[in-house]
């Protein structure tokens, strides 16, 4: 029996949403925000400059493993990149706090349609996940659904940022189902990618669903469903 839905964050987000967008916006940094930062490079520093030669070089990096689906560890690089501003030894959070700077979720919100469904499946009591091939370590994404109040509708989010694999590795998908305690024939996922998302889930023994919004039907595997509106979900979930 199907008890919860797994979703990839760009079925929900959409085919345009890119993870690694912050990245190509300039950095503005509030007066007297991140005083650890001044504290490290020193005062004859500006903040501003250290911050955008962090986001050339970390985009840089992360451009370069987008061919290969790769999915560099992002507060690594940080890291790295900040070694070389200073002789002192780089704080333990000092990266972490340097990537919220960089990454201000601007833009990062569900459709009005996206969210109707997903309240929808919460309200027939299915358990959702969301597994993400995503630069971004998942506590990123937990602290914007709880400041944007959609936390409740989410048991997990599991991103190849804190597993150092991606899909369609297998072991994503592993991790999902231990996380949510579920078998793989308890779930639905929910997919937008037929290289990535269908074949990871369909290795897995995952029923899979495509959500494909292009007017163009995909050759999927045997036993792929193809949607081309979110809403066609709905038909497929029965209350429990």
């Amino acid at each position: 029996m199907i008890r919860g839905v797994l979703y990839s964050l760009n079925a929900l987000m959409g085919e345009s949403y890119e993870d690694e967008e912050f990245l190509d916006t300039p950095v503005r940094i509030r007066r007297r925000e991140c005083p650890e930062l001044r504290a490290f490079i020193g005062p004859h520093k500006w903040r501003t400059r250290v911050l955008e030669d962090i986001r050339l070089r970390v985009k840089s990096e992360v451009l370069a493993g987008k061919p290969r689906n790769e999915y560099p560890d992002i507060l690594k690089l940080i890291r790295n990149v900040l070694s070389h501003h200073s002789d002192k030894p780089v704080p333990d959070d000092l990266p972490e706090k340097v990537l919220r700077i960089l990454d201000r979720f601007s833009g990062f919100t569900f459709s009005d349609l996206t969210m109707r469904v997903i309240q929808e499946v919460y309200r027939r009591n299915y358990v959702q996940a969301i597994v993400a091939n995503s630069i971004i370590p998942a506590r990123f994404y937990s602290d914007h659904f709880t400041q944007s109040g959609v936390s409740r509708f989410f048991e997990a989010i599991i991103t190849s940022s804190d597993l150092e694999v991606a899909k369609p590795d297998p072991a994503i998908f592993e991790f999902a189902l231990e996380a949510l305690q579920f078998k793989a024939e308890e779930l639905i996922f929910v997919a937008d990618s037929l290289e990535t998302d269908v074949m990871g889930g369909v290795q897995m023994g995952i029923r899979t669903i495509l959500l494909n919004r292009y007017t163009r039907i995909p050759v999927v595997p045997r036993g792929v469903e193809v949607v081309q509106d979110f809403r066609q979900l709905i038909a497929k979930l029965q209350p429990l």
